[in-house]
């Protein structure tokens, strides 16, 4: 597919000594092209190539003197080299080299001996040329186009300020769109995390690469503010029927109350937190909307459990032991008494204020008077081992132990001692029997207990 002009001076018949001529050479295999001309009529240095092959004179043969021209030629390829099809600007220099037809000459624009300088050339596609001359002295040149792309214009304007505990802010301004971001607390490619940094002022970076990979990049800082100082005092235990009251603990002032029983921000209400461990936390935001968050733990208790018993009658000298409970706590009779038991044997109202470990208080009260009918039986069958009330009753008794133990049977006895109903416990301290159906009237309950044997007079009224 080339033209080689070729001096065929010594050509006595058709070439017109001292003229060049062209003459079309086809390499249709990997063997040397060759020219050549039949027997003596060939240039000096020529060779005759299969004389056999119909490369005859043609005059010997009786045809009009036309020649076939034939020379040899040495192999020779296109000097062939190795260049990267584009660079930026701003690349190093590229070196120059041929590995499979060294010794030849660079040049074209960017080119300096064996280099190409990107930012001599300049923006814009170039070609690279290079030229060698065999050993045959037969000279040719190739070329590769090379493209010198602009570095892109990155900026990255400061993100905003950013809290310490906040994690994952979203890194948006570097332009053009589409690099990375990179520094300290960055993760992924575009996430910036605070939380495990301390406050202060951060370099970040944008980089931002274009198709040609021509990179450029730009710094900006980003401002981790400090937290605000949060805490909150301890919550002294409080009673479940202490009234709402306001929360003081928290520092700085201004800031707002959660959990389980605040309301309003501030407003603790101990009923509505109910019995237990109850964790409150106090959260504050300062100027900058950093927030931070404190936390403690309020109990609430609970208050004793006081019952003196329905109001109840009694007769003539009856003695009523009135107990409120609640072993290890203090007490306050509106008799002025301190014991845990009162001894009751007049007419009155009755009331007892029980305070326990936690300073949390109950109260009852009862009602006695002396309005029931005394059968005539010995005041010895009273005792004071059990309570029976409401006595007299209509209905529904409660029967109680007022000292340890166990009740392991009732009965019902009339005066007489004739058996009128009978109830089986079986271990308990207390015990509700039902005289609805029993007749008005006087009768004898005896309840019995795995070591004695207590009498209590009641009535049945209707």
């Amino acid at each position: 597919g080339r033209w080689y002009t070729l001096p065929f001076g010594g050509c006595k018949h058709i070439l017109t000594k001292g003229k060049s001529y062209l003459i079309a050479v086809s390499q249709l295999s990997s063997n040397d092209l060759t020219l050549g001309a039949t027997y003596d009529n060939f240039m000096p240095g020529a060779s005759v190539y299969d004389t056999s092959a119909g490369w005859h004179a043609l005059e010997d043969i009786g045809k009009p003197l036309t020649y076939a021209i034939r020379a040899n030629f040495g192999y020779y390829d296109l000097p062939d080299f190795v260049l990267q099809t584009a660079t930026c600007v701003n690349s190093a220099p590229i070196s120059l080299s041929s590995s499979t037809h060294p010794g030849g000459t660079f040049f074209g624009a960017g080119v300096s001996g064996n280099s190409f300088n990107p930012s001599a050339a300049g923006y814009g596609t170039h070609q690279v040329y290079y030229t060698l001359t065999n050993t045959n002295g037969c000279t040719d040149t190739n070329a590769r186009s090379i493209l010198v792309d602009s570095i892109p214009v990155v900026s990255f304007a400061s993100p905003a300020d950013v809290c310490d505990n906040v994690n994952g802010v979203l890194l948006n301004s570097g332009t053009p769109a589409g690099g990375y971001y990179y520094g300290t607390g960055v993760s992924g490619s575009n996430r910036f995390n605070a939380d495990p940094l301390s406050p202060g002022t951060y370099t970040l970076g944008y980089t931002y690469a274009n198709t040609s990979g021509c990179r450029d990049s730009a710094d900006a800082t980003i401002r981790v503010l400090p937290l605000p100082s949060v805490s909150l005092g301890a919550l002294p235990p409080v009673c479940i029927d202490k009234p709402a009251f306001v929360l003081t603990q928290g520092t700085p002032l201004g800031g707002a109350y959660f959990g389980l029983g605040v309301s309003n921000d501030s407003l603790f209400t101990a009923s509505i937190a109910g019995v237990g461990n109850r964790n409150i936390g106090y959260t504050y935001a300062d100027s900058n909307s950093c927030r931070d968050t404190a936390f403690t733990t309020i109990v609430v208790n609970p208050v004793p459990m006081v019952d003196l018993g329905r109001d109840t009658s009694i007769c003539g000298k009856q003695i009523l032991t009135l107990d409120a409970g609640n072993s290890g706590a203090t007490y306050q009779w509106n008799t002025g008494e301190t014991s845990r038991t009162l001894a009751v044997n007049k007419a009155g109202t009755f009331s007892v204020v029980v305070t326990d470990g936690n300073a949390c208080s109950a109260s009852d009260t009862i009602a006695v008077d002396y309005s029931a009918v005394c059968t005539g039986l010995a005041e010895a069958t009273d005792n004071y081992g059990v309570r029976c009330y409401p006595n007299p009753t209509a209905g529904i008794m409660e029967v109680r132990l007022i000292h340890q133990g166990a009740i392991a049977s009732i009965s019902l006895l009339t005066l007489q001692g004739v058996m009128a109903q009978e109830w089986s416990v079986e271990g308990a301290a207390s015990s509700s029997i039902d005289l609805s159906q029993m007749a008005a009237g006087v009768y004898m309950l005896r309840i019995e207990t795995d070591t004695e044997t207590f009498l209590q007079r009641v009535s049945v009224t209707r």
